[in-house]
C-alpha cells in the first residue's frame, strides 16, 4: 500500500499546496536524512520537510480509483 501526506503548510515552497494530498516516494536513506520525498506539483520527486506534512491512510480502493 502506498502512503499519503496531506499539505498543513507550503511557506517558502511553490510545488506544493496547502490541504493537498500527496504521495510519498520511497526514501534514499543516504540523501533524504529524514525530510520527506513526494511527488509535488510539478510532476516530480523533490524533498519537504516533514513537519509541512500530516501522514494519512487512503483505502486501496480509493487509491485505485486515483491511479485509474
Amino acid at each position: 500500500m502506498k502512503k499519503f501526506v496531506l499539505c498543513l503548510n507550503n511557506d517558502g515552497y511553490d510545488d506544493i499546496q496547502k490541504w493537498k494530498i500527496y504521495m510519498i516516494v520511497e526514501p534514499d536513506d543516504k540523501t533524504d536524512r529524514g525530510w520527506l520525498r513526494l511527488i509535488d506539483d510539478s510532476g516530480e520527486d523533490y524533498l519537504y520537510p516533514p513537519e509541512y506534512f500530516e501522514a494519512i491512510e487512503i483505502p486501496v480502493k480509493i487509491q485505485e480509483a486515483m491511479a485509474a
